[in-house]
């Protein structure tokens, strides 16, 4: 019980923090009240599906972004897609969050929303991020607002990618 309570503890506690070279930095509010949270990030970009995986963890709660540009990868937005419908049209995002409360595990998937991408250079990446998230077993749903700053890309296994990835052109 008290690791749980630590780990939604310093999920909530992030308030106020500014924004970190590497890092990803989330709010929302839920039924237990406003949440913050703050992790380093770390993004894998898959030259073979043009696809870039942002993932920030701290403790048991993590945001997960993955982001299917047209070609390459640019400053531009990515509209975010209900988790599981398989969309061809590029580009494209869907997101998931893994909350840790103080009595469960808790997970939500893509709803609807956005991502900007709106610095790509060195390798590093920054945006916004503006989301819509489902519970993945129930009905409630959350809004999730924030940013990553800086985050290193780092070239992906070259097995990546989609098994369906749609046809070029």
């Amino acid at each position: 019980m008290l690791l749980a309570l630590g780990g939604l503890l310093a999920c909530r506690s992030a308030a106020g923090r500014p924004a970190t070279e590497g890092s990803l930095q989330a709010s929302w509010r839920d039924s237990l009240g406003e949440a913050r949270f703050s992790a380093p990030a770390e993004a894998q970009w898959c030259a073979r599906d043009s696809a870039l995986e942002i993932i920030a963890v701290r403790n048991d709660s993590a945001v997960g972004l993955a982001l299917f540009a047209k070609d390459s990868l640019r400053a531009e937005g990515f509209p975010l897609f209900q988790a599981g419908v398989f969309a061809p049209w590029r580009p494209q995002a869907t997101a998931a969050l893994r909350l840790l409360t103080a009595s469960d595990l808790r997970g939500y998937q893509s709803g609807w929303g956005r991502v900007e991408l709106t610095q790509v250079a060195a390798n590093r990446v920054s945006g916004t991020l503006e989301l819509h998230l489902k519970h993945s077993s129930g009905t409630d749903s959350l809004h999730l607002t924030g940013s990553f700053t800086g985050v290193a890309v780092r070239p992906a296994a070259p097995s990546c990618g989609r098994a369906n990835k749609p046809a070029s052109g």
